[in-house]
């Protein structure tokens, strides 16, 4: 009966972990999605008269102000719009070049996949740094090639997670069963095999939503 009721409070607590994290994560990303209409000056109106105010001083300005005046909840915020989409986006992009040079990779193997898996270690042997500082020499910065970068230098850890579930999935069964009746190689992939593999690359995603947004701020300072 102890057991049992232990038991129970440990469920209500991971649930409440749940929901507050939820909360937490929700409220974050209403505030960034709706920056604009909450915080009309963008963040960059200037106020000399309340300079380097501290934290919970004055009811406007509840994070306090720069040198500067500006409020820093709102440059906080405004902010958080920028590395939301790069986090976002890039982590997007690498899943989906990921994910169809992982499937063609792992289940069509032989030369292909040779190719494939020589290319991903040669870039994976490639230091992140060195490679960002090549890109951004080459191509140049600003939002849209530092999306690219990450989504070049990502792509592979999708690539080689779902080839590695390919390979364990393409002799079951109902793969098997698939073949024998005709079904296309196309839909094989899509609808029968990337639906058996696609729980690891979504928790691989949200980890890197999270890397990417410190690599970003990294790379931009």
């Amino acid at each position: 009966m102890t057991a049992a009721i232990k038991t129970d409070k440990l469920k209500r607590f991971k649930n409440l972990e749940f929901i507050l994290g939820v909360l937490l994560v929700g409220g974050i990303g209403l505030a960034v999605i709706f920056s604009g209409w909450l915080f009309p000056g963008g963040g960059s109106e200037l106020n000399l008269a309340y300079r380097l105010t501290p934290p919970l001083v004055e009811p406007g300005f509840p994070l306090g102000t720069d040198p500067l005046g500006r409020d820093v909840l709102a440059r906080v915020i405004i902010g958080g719009e920028i590395s939301l989409k790069v986090g976002v986006y890039s982590a997007l992009g690498a899943v989906v070049i990921g994910i169809i040079m992982g499937l063609v990779s792992g289940y069509y193997g032989g030369f292909l996949d040779m190719i494939v898996m020589r290319f991903a270690d040669v870039q994976l042997a490639l230091p992140f740094i060195l490679l960002a500082i090549t890109f951004i020499a080459v191509i140049g910065g600003g939002l849209t090639n530092m999306i690219i970068l990450l989504i070049i230098s990502q792509w592979v850890q999708y690539a080689r997670l779902v080839r590695g579930s390919v390979l364990s999935l393409r002799d079951r069964e109902f793969i098997l069963a698939a073949k024998a009746i005709g079904v296309k190689d196309i839909r094989i992939l899509f609808q029968h095999l990337l639906p058996n593999l696609i729980g690891p690359v979504i928790v691989l995603m949200t980890l890197n939503v999270a890397n990417n947004i410190l690599l970003e701020s990294s790379l931009t300072f």
